[in-house]
């Protein structure tokens, strides 16, 4: 296999990356060698596949944004410490625009919330952040909250990118106004300024763009009447061409434009999320151009360059792509063979596909990039995302299957500890519980364990621990009825499959039975703390990052973040109670921990961080004080941590204390 050639390494060499690790075989990697930033993430191809631009860290450990001529080694490096970033896209050839939030507070709205908005960087012009769509100079604005003037109360999200206007260079940002409807601006990557292209209407969602960047479609929504509608706009005017009534859960997901020029859309169909065609014309919905009957996809390919939809990513096993193109599907199929079978995902692309970044993603190490070449043939490794792991030999994680107590097959992910026998064990439960069933909200950022690198688990499997991550039912991308089988079964089904995970591992000889402990994060803490306080008999011990401990008081939370009739209030409201309230709050509160919590009889470790904008840190505070002893719980706060543990310290910081909390309690016997 073919490498860079000197010049292009250059640019690699200087953040340490394609390196093949500076971590020589040893048996127990570096905590920070799981916790540090990925080497690269978020990374783009430019139009023309001359550039690449990327996340990473410099050598004194700050986030940058890196974008490098791929043959001269020519860089331009940005310092954006300080922020989230969630999307990095070309506008064009020699300009970038990159998403990212910071968390902060307002004087109106309770706990901590997100403000998002859009950089713009020039290539050939200092690479300097600007804040797209901001009153402020740029000068003052990566640095500076999100929260004040330029992004106030009026929308906390000033990054939702349409699309780009490849003629132009320019994007497209859909912003609340002052009239609090969503209107449609476009906006240059190094100016501040924009210009309104569309209105919207008061209940308007999102817009969709063809290849030139045009707005063809929109799609509103009205919370208070639940209906959803497709316009298109024909003579200047938003025409209606669908519409769907109570939708606020099971609403169509509209995704973008395909090349045909319909609308892909999702909707459940035979009980799996699959990808439809929506006709602008006539708004008839056509036959499936993707769907499979064992899982959800669980991502849209969309092209940036192009704007359109090109395929689905599945979450089978192991991750895979279904791309609409043949050509391309079978490239993808074709470098996956070329790289040894390994799980390969084509993650960004040149306009034309002649140049290729994918990425590999073994059972027993982290993912690693290959840059191919369409014009010379030529496969390159270009970087691993944690070197320091590049040559471990980490417990592969494997699927792996077992019965509930009623025969249902539960699906998950086993990593196994050397050696024969019984050993000690990590029951680790994914967030979620689910992210799918509602047309207007972003779900979790996994709300089912996947056959990606893990860092939590990979971790705890050099530890020498085995890892139990089951997809419980009520997990995403199984299928509707799966996904639903959870709703109102918080500390009831849900848990139930979890402890059957526990004893299936102890009556097949591979977990220790006085030696499990149950650890998770958002929904996995609150999973962990209802083990340690429903089922203590089955756990030596229980940690938790950022646990939901009370029921009631976080639905109280979330309607009064979000409003009653709000998509998010409605999804979280019938995973805790229940379709139509089935459960009441006083059987709520019986599977709620902090109300367990004096009865506490097994240690627990609880982690949190204090600008949590999804889970306020009280929920932690609620059981640390309802524990009669209190002597049984370690309480930890994250200064400045958030939801996501985004920052390498705090996953250091968490990782670390882990490992201590586990050494003292799953220790040699």
């Amino acid at each position: 296999m073919s490498r860079f050639n000197p010049r292009s390494l250059l640019v690699a060499v200087a953040v340490g990356l394609i390196s093949a690790g500076s971590c020589l075989a040893q048996a127990l990697p570096a905590v920070s060698a799981f916790s540090r930033t990925p080497h690269a993430s978020l990374v783009a191809l430019s139009p023309d596949g001359s550039r690449i631009a990327f996340v990473t860290n410099d050598t004194g450990g700050n986030l940058i944004l890196l974008a490098a001529h791929l043959a001269s080694g020519e860089r331009r490096i940005s310092n954006i410490s300080g922020l989230v970033p969630h999307t990095v896209l070309w506008a064009d050839n020699d300009s970038l625009v990159m998403v990212a939030s910071q968390s902060g507070r307002l004087p109106y709205l309770e706990g901590m919330v997100d403000f998002t908005a859009a950089f713009g960087f020039e290539i050939n012009n200092g690479f300097e952040p600007v804040r797209l769509m901001s009153r402020q100079n740029s000068s003052g604005g990566i640095g500076s909250n999100l929260g004040e003037e330029g992004n106030t109360g009026l929308d906390l999200n000033r990054g939702r990118i349409a699309g780009r206007v490849p003629s132009t260079g320019e994007v497209m940002i859909a912003i609340n106004s002052v009239s609090r409807q969503r209107d449609l601006h476009r906006a240059s990557p190094g100016s501040r300024r924009s210009t309104l292209v569309h209105e919207g209407g008061a209940s308007t969602v999102r817009f969709f763009l063809d290849r030139d960047g045009q707005a063809v479609a929109r799609m509103d929504y009205d919370a208070v009447g639940d209906y959803q509608s497709i316009r298109v706009l024909r003579g200047g005017n938003w025409e209606e061409v669908f519409a769907l009534e109570d939708s606020r859960i099971e609403g169509l997901e509209v995704y973008g434009l395909l090349p045909s020029g319909d609308l892909a859309v999702g909707y459940y169909m035979d009980d799996h999320l699959s990808v439809l065609p929506l006709s602008l014309e006539t708004g008839v919905i056509g036959a499936p151009i993707f769907q499979n009957q064992q899982f959800d996809h669980s991502r849209i390919i969309c092209d940036p360059h192009s704007n359109l939809v090109r395929g689905v990513e599945v979450e089978a096993q192991t991750p895979t792509q279904v791309w609409f193109n043949a050509g391309i599907d079978q490239l993808r199929g074709q470098l996956e063979a070329a790289l040894g079978g390994v799980p390969t995902t084509i993650e960004t692309w040149s306009s034309d596909f002649t140049k290729i970044l994918v990425a590999t993603h073994p059972a027993n190490g982290p993912t690693v990039y290959y840059y191919f070449d369409g014009e010379t043939g030529a496969l390159s490794q270009f970087a691993n995302s944690h070197p320091d792991l590049a040559d471990v030999q980490l417990p592969a994680r494997e699927p792996y299957s077992y019965a509930a107590r009623d025969g249902t097959p539960i699906p998950g992910y086993l990593t196994r500890a050397a050696g024969a026998g019984p050993q000690p064990t990590i029951i680790l439960i994914h967030s979620g519980p689910q992210s799918h069933g509602s047309l207007l909200v972003h779900g979790q950022p996994e709300a089912r364990a996947n056959g990606r690198f893990d860092y939590w688990a990979h971790f705890l499997g050099s530890r020498g621990y085995t890892v139990l991550q089951p997809n419980f039912r009520g997990s995403d991308g199984y299928g509707y009825a799966w996904a639903r089988a959870g709703d109102g079964q918080w500390g009831r089904l849900m848990q139930q499959d979890i402890s059957d995970g526990v004893n299936a591992l102890t009556e097949a000889g591979l977990a220790d039975p006085d030696r499990i402990c149950i650890v998770g994060a958002s929904y996995g803490g609150y999973a962990a703390l209802a083990g340690a306080t429903l089922t203590p008999d089955l756990y030596a011990c229980a940690a938790a990052f950022a646990p939901v401990t009370d029921l009631p008081a976080m639905l109280g939370f979330i309607d009064r973040r979000t409003g009653l009739s709000s998509a998010m209030q409605a999804g979280f409201r019938r995973s805790i109670l229940g379709e139509n309230d089935l459960l009441s709050f006083t059987e709520a509160d019986n599977v709620s921990p902090r109300h367990l919590a004096p009865d506490l009889s097994i240690p627990v470790l609880i982690l949190h961080g204090e600008s949590d904008s999804v889970v306020p840190i009280e929920q932690s505070v609620f059981f640390n004080n309802a524990a009669r002893d209190r002597d049984l719980v370690t309480f930890i706060r994250l200064e400045d941590g958030d939801h996501w543990l985004t920052q390498p310290q705090t996953r250091e910081t968490l990782l670390t204390e882990l490992e201590r909390f586990l050494a003292e309690h799953l220790g040699e016997e």
